[in-house]
């Protein structure tokens, strides 16, 4: 057994972390570089006209990626939120560099955007129009051509946790255009905006129920102790619900539970199953 403490400004003795990793954990393998070829992964500083921030933003090319290749058909595109994490915590540069080693995986460019506080983040990702028109009409197309990547919706992803991950709805569905699948961690579908009727309540399912259905694929994931407490809705019951209602408007859904909460440690296997099950190579 391993604990993993989480250190901030609000530090109790009880805030951490345990896992019990048995020997025949199989997903490890991802999670380690075993002299495998690794991305090249870059840090910048980018300025949002819309928003009026600047946040940072890490670029990422998997080894196999070939730039000489104008039309890169064949490689995937993965927006990440909360990118900091999703490259110390939970880290999605050598778990694509081990899937993609192992022909898993087509070639990869990963676009890892934070955001500037954490309170912009509590604004940013629930559905804002605005921080989804700066995705897809500022940050997408910088992102490609300092990538060099002229990569269709197809075979873009926009993926996250918690928040993230209904942002990853909501921006895909809002710009299905640009972002035509979603890749969403322990999704926070109970949200609503502020002053919701509660008939009205999981905003958006109700979005889904009442739109036309757009060309997008989703792998949605949830914790089975992400239940609902003290009457509130829950995070396992929206996601159930949404899969639900995603499935009755006809799009593709890949749904997977995991006997976790709402950690990092399980989403290291969500995002991994995710983009397996999103952009696997079928071995032949």
């Amino acid at each position: 057994m391993e604990n993993f403490y989480r250190f901030d400004n609000n530090f109790s003795p009880f805030n951490y972390d345990s896992t019990v990793s048995l020997v025949e954990l199989s997903k490890d393998i991802y999670l380690k570089h075993n002299t495998v070829a690794q991305g090249k992964l870059i840090k910048y500083r980018f300025s949002s006209k819309l928003l009026n921030n600047e946040r940072n933003i890490w670029l990422y090319t998997s080894a196999n990626f070939d730039v000489t290749n104008t039309e890169n058909s064949n490689s995937v595109l993965l927006l990440q939120f909360d990118g900091k994490k999703f490259i110390n915590k939970i880290p999605v540069p050598v778990i694509l560099d081990n899937l993609i080693h192992q022909a898993k995986l087509p070639p990869v460019v990963a676009i890892f955007v934070d955001n500037p506080t954490q309170y912009s983040r509590t604004t940013e990702l629930p559905d804002n129009a605005l921080f989804a028109q700066a995705l897809a009409e500022e940050i997408l197309p910088w992102a490609k051509q300092t990538l060099k990547a002229k990569i269709d919706a197809n075979n873009t992803v926009v993926a996250g946790a918690s928040f993230g991950g209904l942002a990853a709805s909501s921006v895909a569905l809002r710009y299905p255009e640009h972002f035509g699948n979603v890749l969403s961690m322990s999704g926070s579908y109970w949200w609503s905006p502020q002053g919701t009727l509660p008939e009205n309540e999981e905003h958006t399912s109700n979005w889904v129920a009442s739109n036309d259905t757009k060309p997008v694929r989703f792998f949605l994931s949830a914790g089975l102790f992400e239940r609902s407490q003290n009457g509130s809705i829950g995070l396992l019951e929206t996601n159930r619900h949404l899969q639900t209602v995603l499935k009755a408007k006809g799009y593709d859904v890949i749904y997977k539970e995991f006997a976790a909460g709402h950690d990092d440690f399980s989403w290291q296997e969500g995002f991994t199953e995710g983009m397996l099950a999103l952009f696997g190579i079928k071995m032949k």
